[in-house]
């Protein structure tokens, strides 16, 4: 099971979803899913990953505030799911860091020009 699955079927339950099929009808099922019940139990299984177009949707029917550090896990968890362990460290992980404070040095640079 994938970190994603594992932060899904969290939420979830956090949520007050007790059951995956209770998330997927109370949420409008597949008037609102762009997927179905079945493909759906396969994302909380770990077996797929949804489609990138699909996690926003996915965190709305979470209800899961943008500025939640919970928010900010449940993507990491995807992306590291996405590009696998060692692409997300090389590539995306310097990005996810906070900015390093700037160095004298460089403040000294910056009044300079």
């Amino acid at each position: 099971m994938g970190r994603f699955a594992k932060s899904l079927a969290r939420v979830r339950a956090e949520a007050g979803f007790k059951t995956p099929y209770a998330f997927y009808h109370k949420n409008g099922g597949r008037k609102v899913f762009p997927c179905t019940f079945a493909y759906y139990l396969r994302l909380e299984r770990g077996a797929a990953l949804p489609r990138p177009e699909w996690l926003a949707l996915i965190l709305t029917l979470l209800r899961i505030p943008p500025t939640d550090a919970l928010w900010r896990q449940f993507v990491v968890d995807y992306l590291r799911d996405h590009f696998g362990e060692q692409s997300f460290q090389s590539a995306l992980a310097p990005l996810l860091r906070p900015a390093a404070p700037a160095g004298v040095q460089q403040q000294a640079v910056r009044r300079l020009v």
